[in-house]
């Protein structure tokens, strides 16, 4: 089994870039660890303060919470009558609907009979 050489060369250079990003990974880690060791912090930290709210701010914020209140609550009124007005618009619909198909039903109930009768009178003048 021969090898050939371009085939060498691009096998070769596919092991040195292995190798480097392995060799670059290792160090990172190396530069992580001792740094964490060395006391070096890598996140920074957020430290909150007290902060002590005014009376009038909490007016405001009260004044601000009951006008959402008053808000959410005339929306909720809202979809409320909103959903009212669909359901009773369907329920017309269905009242409207299920009336025709009664009216349907007594059309054909009504010509079934004339058919009986037709097809009797029929019947009776074939047997005399």
């Amino acid at each position: 089994m021969t090898i050939d050489p371009k085939m060498l060369d691009y096998l070769l250079i596919g092991m040195a870039v292995t190798a480097l990003s392995g060799l670059l990974g290792f160090l990172a880690q190396a530069i992580h660890i001792w740094k964490s060791l060395k006391g070096d912090p890598q996140r920074r930290s957020v430290r909150m303060e007290d902060d002590y709210a005014t009376k009038p701010e909490l007016r405001e914020l009260k004044a601000h919470i009951e006008k959402m209140e008053l808000a959410t609550d005339v929306f909720r009124r809202e979809i409320h009558n909103e959903i009212e007005t669909v359901n009773s618009k369907g329920e017309e619909r269905s009242v409207k609907i299920h009336e025709r198909i009664n009216d349907l039903g007594a059309s054909i109930t009504e010509s079934l009979g004339s058919l009986k009768g037709q097809v009797a009178i029929l019947v009776q003048g074939r047997d005399q």
